[in-house]
């Protein structure tokens, strides 16, 4: 273990530039999914992004599939018998915001971090799977599991691009996503994002329901409100966007189905004489981090570094929701602490900044997760 591990940090090391320098161009790319003239699904800025990684791609000797630009696949030249194990990242990323101190789409370091927009959430890490396959394709790693790597451009939005490629692609045998923390995500929380306005044309009935609804932290009101031991409760964060209506963003254990909390915010809203918009609704995911795939990565990361850490639910959302079966697999260090000022540095925030050792460290970590699992496949074969 500890003579791959150094031969890894050994490549880090010879093509560390490199690495900086692709971060660095990947992030410049304003790739934020929009509707123009280009005649791509989500605007010329994606399809320059995931043009950009399948020449890169190729530059390494890895073989690629662009899938309508809805992604790209990017995967070994040579044919594994095992099974597919899918890395899921995006380079799409939400619009700038206001008030950073560096360009959002600039190609800086500074203090050891690559920042702009997309550096966190998701391109470094995207970056970090793809020079792992780099590292496995030079050094002639016979893999039995086949491993790829997508690459969509529409997770921010709607995730309809993983829904495109799945359907023509097929379920991977294992999906993971790379979108969060190490060491796994064991689970993400069904949405269900909502607006209930008054319908009387007076407000008062509305009115009311709305100052009670702005208190509902719990979707205990509107009937949705669910306590799971391993995943929490419901959490709603409730906002008023105008007289008498708000908007309403509910994280929901998977023991409630969101089709059901949907009924249940309905028959509410049809009791309290309001209107009832959905806006979006998904539901989550759970697998026990105590065993299988979540166990043997989380066990792997705290062999690696040294931790102690316990596979745990995240409350966003990622393409692992998507997968028959998967979970999330890094490639942040959950105990990180950016040299930023507060509001300034995490994804989706201006200056958004993703650590230079981070990003190493994650490459390692994936060429380690991949020989793991490839070990765990290829047991009784």
């Amino acid at each position: 273990m500890k003579n791959i591990e150094k031969e890894i940090e050994q490549f880090i090391q010879e093509n560390r530039e490199d690495m900086i320098n692709t971060a660095c161009r990947l992030v410049r790319i304003p790739s934020a999914a929009c509707e123009d003239d280009s005649g791509y699904p989500y605007g010329r800025a994606c399809a320059e992004a995931l043009d950009y990684l399948d020449v890169l791609a190729k530059q390494y000797g890895l073989e690629t599939e662009m899938y309508d630009y809805q992604g790209l696949e990017i995967r070994f030249p040579q044919k594994s018998p095992g099974k597919r194990v899918l890395f899921a990242a995006h380079t799409d990323v939400v619009p700038p915001s206001e008030g950073g101190f560096y360009p959002a789409f600039g190609e800086t370091v500074d203090r050891n971090y690559i920042i702009g927009r997309g550096a966190v959430d998701d391109k470094v890490p995207l970056l970090a799977v793809l020079f792992a396959m780099v590292y496995l394709q030079k050094k002639h790693v016979p893999l039995w599991i086949d491993v790829r790597l997508f690459c969509g451009s529409h997770e921010e939005t709607d995730m309809k691009d993983i829904l495109y490629y799945l359907e023509r692609a097929g379920q991977p045998d294992l999906g993971l996503a790379v979108d969060d923390d190490f060491p796994v995500t064991n689970g993400e929380k069904g949405v269900l994002k909502f607006v209930l306005r008054m319908a009387e044309k007076d407000g008062v009935c509305g009115n009311d329901v709305v100052e009670k609804l702005l208190t509902d932290e719990k979707g205990e009101l509107t009937g949705i409100h669910m306590v799971s031991e391993t995943m929490g409760e419901t959490v709603c964060c409730v906002k008023q966007t105008g007289a008498g209506e708000c908007r309403i963003d509910a994280r929901i254990p998977v023991e409630l189905p969101v089709a059901e909390a949907r009924e249940r915010v309905g028959e509410f809203a049809k009791k309290s004489g309001m209107e009832f918009e959905v806006l979006k609704e998904e539901d989550g995911y759970y697998i026990a981090g105590d065993q299988g795939v979540p166990k043997i990565l989380t066990d792997l990361y705290n062999e690696v570094t040294g931790a102690d850490e316990v596979p745990y639910v995240m409350k966003g959302c990622t393409y692992a929701r998507h997968f028959r079966c998967g979970c999330g697999f890094g490639a942040g260090d959950p105990h990180e602490k950016k040299p930023f000022p507060k509001g300034h540095g995490g994804a989706h925030q201006p200056d958004e900044a993703h650590n230079i050792d981070v990003f190493f460290n994650a490459v390692k970590m994936y060429v380690l997760g991949i020989l793991r699992l490839n070990a765990y496949y290829t047991e009784g074969q």
